[in-house]
């Protein structure tokens, strides 16, 4: 199979969730002065400890604000003398990468566990391309994916896309968490 123009992969939500960065900003931000009042009003040990745990999920959400923007919604594959792929992020930037450069392609998909309760399972894969340069992006919440289960064949298609690299599948179980 050759690779044509056109969409391979596209998440399913294409943006960020802002509502809830604001949420837990603003939280963060109520909790950090609340702290810094309680420390000059009386209580400084207590005030302190209120104001520095908020400060440290701050800098843990600061964190996980930067892996968010470089978050790959699609990959777009585009023919030519030199065929490449162009990676749009959450933040609209484009990468564009030689398809020569692919050297791994790791598709890894998480099933939930068995409740009699719900009808379905949910499938959520991440697909992971690691280029020959040491560069990796991760493809999270993928469309084609979540409702109806992983596509069987899903790794002899990535193969046949990418004859050059090594392409893994695995599924994996999550846990219900109670230990039965």
């Amino acid at each position: 199979m050759t690779l044509t123009d056109g969409v391979l992969w596209q998440a399913q939500d294409q943006g960020r969730n802002w509502r809830r960065w604001i949420l837990r900003a603003t939280v963060t931000a109520l909790v950090a002065v609340g702290g810094l009042l309680a420390a000059v009003t009386g209580w400084p040990v207590h005030g302190s400890v209120v104001a520095g745990g908020a400060v440290l999920v701050g800098l843990l959400g600061f964190g996980y604000w930067l892996g968010d923007r470089r978050k790959v919604i699609e990959i777009r594959s585009v023919s030519g003398t030199a065929p490449e792929l162009r990676l749009r992020t959450v933040t609209g930037r484009v990468d564009q990468v030689a398809v020569a450069d692919v050297g791994n392609i790791r598709l890894l998909t998480r099933i939930s566990p068995y409740d009699p309760d719900i009808a379905f399972r949910s499938y959520r894969t991440t697909l992971t391309l690691e280029l020959r340069g040491g560069r990796s992006y991760r493809c999270r919440r993928i469309s084609e994916f979540t409702t109806t289960g992983p596509v069987e064949g899903a790794k002899e298609h990535w193969q046949s896309l990418f004859p050059a690299a090594r392409v893994t599948a695995e599924a994996r179980f999550d846990g219900s968490g109670t230990g039965d």
